[in-house]
């Protein structure tokens, strides 16, 4: 089955904006692929869905994402009954920062993910956190080490952590706090020992 230009109720078309979407199933199998369209432009790329087990109580998922600019995505986890997804994701490779000319160059972004499926986003909760990202800034050979600590709840994205340092170990440190909903910067704080 082949569908193109769908909508979700819950999520704005400015966020995800799916354009074609090919469904197969065989057994107790069914594998999802499309090209999707994430942040108005900056992370446009394929993804492959498959769901294995899907007459079980407990479905296994197999998320893969990759973006036309070498970043991926993988997820694995378990939907159960009620439709709660509980699994780990990964995040590698090289992704555009949208709506700018930066990019990070390199990630180790690890997700663990619990996720209410019929409450769109407002039903995740999630940790983020990366020890090993690099940050290119335009115009700019230089990469920047950053550390992050994050987490998502209830449509709310909030940075506990996202620092860096130079090379004589001057640290600058950033958190915040980012509605969803909204997509407005709610809190924003920056600081430096030095």
């Amino acid at each position: 089955i082949d569908i193109t230009n769908i909508g979700l109720r819950k999520i704005s078309k400015d966020l995800i904006d799916i354009n074609k979407l090919s469904i197969f199933a065989e057994g107790d199998k069914v594998e999802v692929n499309s090209y999707v369209n994430i942040g108005k432009g900056g992370w446009a790329g394929k993804s492959q869905i498959i769901v294995d087990n899907i007459f079980q109580n407990n479905r296994h998922v197999s998320v893969g994402y990759s973006t036309d600019n070498g970043g991926d995505l993988s997820i694995e986890g378990d939907i159960d009954s009620a439709f709660v997804f509980t699994g780990r994701g990964e995040v590698a490779g090289s992704w555009f920062i949208p709506g700018t000319t930066s990019e990070i160059k390199k990630t180790d972004l690890q997700i663990d993910i619990n996720a209410r499926i019929k409450e769109g986003l407002k039903g995740i909760s999630a940790k983020i956190y990366s020890d090993s990202t690099f940050f290119q800034p335009p115009k700019m050979t230089r990469l920047i080490p950053i550390k992050l600590r994050a987490s998502l709840e209830n449509g709310i994205a909030e940075i506990t952590e996202l620092s860096t340092h130079n090379h004589e170990q001057e640290t600058i440190n950033v958190s915040g706090v980012y509605n969803l909903d909204s997509m407005t910067i709610e809190r924003f704080n920056i600081a430096s020992e030095q």
